[in-house]
């Protein structure tokens, strides 16, 4: 196809500068991904699934892991979630057209222990206010490792709202010592 793009002066109210034009040109339509990036932070043994909703269905996904192919497909699952499966997932999504994009989906953070003491975020195997200030550093800053349980809503990411439960969780501790 032929392809021409006009070029206006705005100084010049909105003048005619120019344009260019050319032939012999294919536009290939692009790909979308729906979905937004998440950390959260797995149970032993859980299994959790990645979508990856794309803008077309003619299109070839890979699932990277750390870099590393691990799947194909829309979605990819990890069956029983062990130490093995923390890092970074992202998709390769080429089309038809040659059309390309690769984006990240979702970084496990953690895989804790199945009986890991709810709210104990720094595994000393006490909930308290220790716990509490290494979330809000955590949530303010990312810059320290959370070993524990910080998920106490569980819905899969350490937020404010699990900072108010737990912050609840060490006053009603604290009221039956």
């Amino acid at each position: 196809g032929k392809i021409t793009i006009f070029l206006q002066d705005e100084a010049d109210e909105w003048a005619g500068a120019g344009d260019i034009s050319g032939s012999g040109y294919t536009i290939t339509p692009g790909v979308f991904l729906y979905t937004a990036f998440q950390q959260l932070t797995l149970t032993e043994g859980e299994t959790y699934t990645m979508q990856a909703p794309l803008s077309t269905e003619d299109a070839k996904v890979t699932w990277l892991h750390d870099g590393q192919e691990v799947g194909t497909g829309t979605s990819f699952t990890i069956p029983a979630a062990s130490g093995s499966d923390k890092g970074l997932y992202s998709v390769r999504i080429l089309t038809e057209t040659g059309a390309s994009l690769t984006k990240d989906i979702c970084e496990i953070t953690d895989v804790v222990k199945k009986n890991a003491l709810r709210g104990d975020v720094n595994s000393d195997g006490a909930v308290d206010e220790t716990d509490v200030r290494y979330l809000q550093n955590w949530l303010h800053h990312h810059r320290i490792s959370l070993t524990g349980d910080a998920d106490l809503n569980g819905d899969g990411v350490w937020d404010v709202f699990d900072l108010a439960l737990l912050k609840r969780i060490v006053v009603q501790n604290e009221k039956k010592s």
